[in-house]
């Protein structure tokens, strides 16, 4: 059974909020609103989501505000900036910040939809890189700790086959499966 997908929606205008959170929940997501900057922090340090859609324009605390913050306390985040008062500085400030896409509010319901789904899979991807570069890593350690420090040494017999997490190293063999 999959996990289901956890979206925040960032926005001051309460019909955004709404719609979004119901097309959103109609297609299978748990979706948390917050009417402004403040409350969208402190969710974040209160709980873990998968996605963030982000308003630019909001009272008090701005759309790129919030996701500065959001990347400080949850750095494997997808986000989606979207606004009715879209410019292409904060177009190139989100991406240097790491926002996914930048919609306008006006963006049809299924481009939303296909957008979210979008990031969310990058999301996923870029956490199985990071967890298969943990066990590689991890491998390397353990190969250099077992293997001879010269070509010509090699293994002792019990050092042949070195398993790390889901990755199983054949040292005889120089084969990774």
């Amino acid at each position: 059974m999959t996990q289901v997908a956890r979206i925040l929606i960032v926005d001051d205008e309460a019909s955004i909020r709404l719609t979004l959170g119901a097309l959103l929940k109609r297609t299978g997501y748990e979706v948390t609103p917050a009417e402004n900057g403040a409350e969208a922090v402190a969710l974040l340090e209160q709980q873990l989501f998968d996605l963030m859609l982000v308003d630019l324009k909001m009272p008090g605390m701005d759309g790129m505000q919030v996701v500065s913050a959001a990347r400080k306390r949850q750095p494997d985040l997808a986000i989606i900036v979207l606004t009715g008062h879209g410019s292409l500085d904060t177009a190139v400030e989100g991406l240097h910040q790491g926002v996914f896409d930048y919609l306008l509010k006006t963006t049809e319901p299924a481009q939303v939809i296909e957008r979210v789904k979008a990031g969310l899979a990058a999301r996923t991807q870029r956490m199985r890189e990071r967890t298969l570069l943990d066990v590689v890593g991890a491998a390397v350690q353990e190969l250099r700790g077992t293997v001879g420090a010269t070509p010509g040494e090699s293994a002792g017999p019990n050092d042949r086959a070195i398993t790390v997490g889901a990755l199983h190293l054949d040292t005889w063999r120089q084969e990774a499966s």
